[in-house]
């Protein structure tokens, strides 16, 4: 029987206990602060918002010392008014929006919202304390309130090691003074971390069985458990404490959806391949079956996220995981943090330099920041990879049919940024010690914007190649089939029930929706529509009912369904997704995120202009634009 398309669009509400709706939302705030200040410029004394147990303060913290330079409150709960006597500005609507968009709209400042949102304070030195302090004791906490403190466990437990969550010492207790770069915790210490990670694992387990469908950044309650879970195993596994990282993994289980995105992942690798992550979720699933199933443990998961710590690092080089350049007294050292390009009249910036000789010249710090002394800087705008004919003859294993037999001569030049992170630094160490001995791999085809145009899709996962092999028809077409097979013969669709409804998993709809639009646009480009739609339907299908976190995701499908000429299927998820974003709009939270008015009122229009170029109604989206266009 053929299935026809629903759609299920669920939105989430949270359970806020009084504590948090005697405040005024994060968004609330901002929105307060900035129709009253335009943004000032001071990058050296930043402007922070803390959600106190009394209201809300505004501070001003130090960005060199991370102190806070200056305080005041800016909502009581006593007064309920908002004291600033700083009049409105005038014609200010687009600034006031850029400023709260800046705040809320990407990046860490998702987490710090989500935070704000979720924890009954927030936004200072401390707050974790005061969470345990005030909530750890009482019974019949809200779901809200328990995610609140199990955040504050895992903050916490972070004394205890490398204050990795942030925040400084508020004691003078020993076991929390603050390690050096690559100083591993002590027992005590140990012993402290692990106990209160557990708390924190306890607190998600409690949050799991009040609202088993309570949603968080990582996905529902029981994804929550398991991330607790793996972040305790992840910090003993730094610290080099098997023993008590195998405890925590063994106690550790995860449902089979996950399981299935996992061996998505690590089965779009061939042999010895080295994978880089991004987050939790692509990251915690893949070291858990690696672990407690012993799958695939050929490849070498690398977090790119965790590279940033010189701990993560050490334990990667002590235990092989996997090669590069720089040692540790070279990553433990304070300046290995960030780097800034600095121009250097006497060198052409757009000199392609070797890799391995930018990489010298910051671990040497030829160079050094024009502000501070003590940062390196680099004088170059681009590089290339030290030995490119590695690169191409790996590519073409990877890639090209037998009997290929194209020369590859583009060699790719890498743009560089006006900053460097440490963490980037270490992926193109890692790159360049290993190209053509090992296939680099990475679960993300925007990782940091540096390798965009040089990866290629394989299974879920993306390959790093050269620029003419992603251009050239041939390989184009080797790839698609290869898709094509590892559909049909290797990727399991990862479904969960949320709701009572059958839907694509939390960060499963992120490779799904791309694996098979990417199919769908190949027949496309040969004019192949019959191959396109058969594609585009067998999707909707496998994913059964769209559920809000789904929605953005499934949209990439609207676009293909309109040149195959399904034209209603087409409309729907237009449809859907126009009503997606002006919820988004009208109800902006940490999970869906933040849009100005101006930016859902441009998006509805090219849904509008959309659905008017396939010459189809789209009366709908008309009514929601005129009803942000009032408001």
């Amino acid at each position: 029987m053929k299935k026809t398309l629903s759609f299920l669009i669920i939105y989430f509400s949270l359970s806020v206990c009084s504590a948090q709706e005697s405040l005024p939302s994060y968004p609330t705030i901002l929105r307060y602060y900035f129709s009253r200040h335009p943004e000032d410029g001071n990058y050296e004394n930043v402007v922070n918002f803390a959600k106190k147990k009394d209201g809300w303060f505004l501070q001003r913290i130090n960005q060199v010392t991370h102190e806070v330079s200056s305080e005041r409150p800016y909502w009581l709960k006593k007064d309920k008014t908002f004291i600033d006597t700083v009049a409105l500005l005038k014609d200010a609507d687009e600034d006031i929006e850029k400023n709260v968009t800046g705040y809320l709209g990407s990046g860490t400042n998702i987490y710090d919202w989500y935070s704000y949102e979720r924890c009954p304070y927030y936004g200072y030195n401390g707050w974790d304390v005061d969470v345990i302090k005030d909530f750890e004791d009482k019974k019949n906490l809200s779901d809200t309130i328990l995610d609140g403190l199990l955040r504050a466990y895992g903050r916490y437990s972070g004394r205890y090691t490398w204050y990795q969550y942030g925040g400084d010492p508020l004691t003078n207790d020993t076991l929390q003074r603050k390690l050096s770069t690559l100083e591993l915790p002590s027992s005590a210490r140990i012993d402290k971390a692990v106990y209160y990670l557990q708390k924190s694992i306890e607190t998600a387990k409690r949050l799991r069985a009040l609202n088993p469908d309570y949603v968080t950044l990582v996905g529902n309650a029981d994804l929550k458990v398991f991330n607790e879970q793996m972040k305790a195993y992840s910090q003993m596994t730094m610290a080099l404490q098997d023993k008590k990282a195998k405890e925590f993994i063994v106690n550790t289980e995860l449902d089979s959806p996950y399981i299935l995105q996992a061996k998505n992942y690590l089965n779009s690798c061939p042999p010895n391949t080295i994978l880089f992550t991004y987050g939790d979720n692509d990251t915690y699933p893949l070291w858990y079956v690696q672990e407690k199933e012993n799958y695939r443990k050929d490849v070498s998961v690398i977090n790119t996220s965790l590279l940033s710590m010189p701990v993560y690092l050490d334990m990667l080089k002590k235990t092989n995981a996997v090669t590069f350049t720089t040692d540790a007294d070279q990553y433990g050292k304070k300046f290995f943090e960030v780097f800034y390009f600095s121009e250097n009249k006497s060198i052409p910036k757009y000199k392609s330099i070797p890799l391995s000789s930018l990489l010298n010249t910051i671990r040497n710090r030829t160079y050094h920041a024009t502000f501070d002394d003590s940062i390196a800087s680099y004088p170059y705008k681009q590089f290339v990879f030290d030995d490119f004919s590695k690169l191409i003859d790996e590519s073409k294993s990877s890639f090209q049919s037998d009997d290929d037999s194209q020369d590859i001569t583009t060699e790719p030049i890498i743009q560089l940024n006006s900053y460097l992170l440490n963490g980037d630094f270490m992926v193109f160490d890692i790159i360049n010690e290993n190209a053509g001995i090992r296939p680099i791999y990475f679960t993300t085809a925007t990782y940091t914007g540096y390798f965009n145009d040089w990866l290629q899709q394989n299974g879920i996962c993306y390959h790093f190649a050269s620029s003419e092999t992603l251009q050239d028809d041939s390989a184009k077409t080797v790839t698609e089939d290869k898709l094509e097979n590892f559909v049909q013969t290797i990727y399991k669709t990862p479904l969960i029930i949320y709701n009572g409804h059958k839907t694509i998993s939390f960060d499963g709809n992120n490779t799904f929706f791309p694996l098979y639009s990417t199919i769908a646009n190949f027949y496309l480009t040969k004019d192949d529509k019959d191959h396109a739609n058969y594609w585009l339907n067998k999707a909707l299908d496998e994913a059964h009912f769209i559920a809000t976190n789904n929605i953005p995701a499934a949209c990439m499908l609207m676009g293909p369904l309109a040149d195959a000429g399904n034209n209603k299927k087409a409309k729907e998820l237009c449809e859907l997704y126009a009503t997606y974003i002006y919820n988004k709009y009208n109800h902006p939270s940490a999970i869906e995120g933040y849009l100005s008015k101006k930016d859902c009122y441009a998006t509805l229009t090219s849904l509008r202009d959309f659905l008017e170029g396939i010459t189809v109604d789209n009366s709908m989206i008309k009514k929601l634009m005129d009803d942000v266009e009032r408001n």
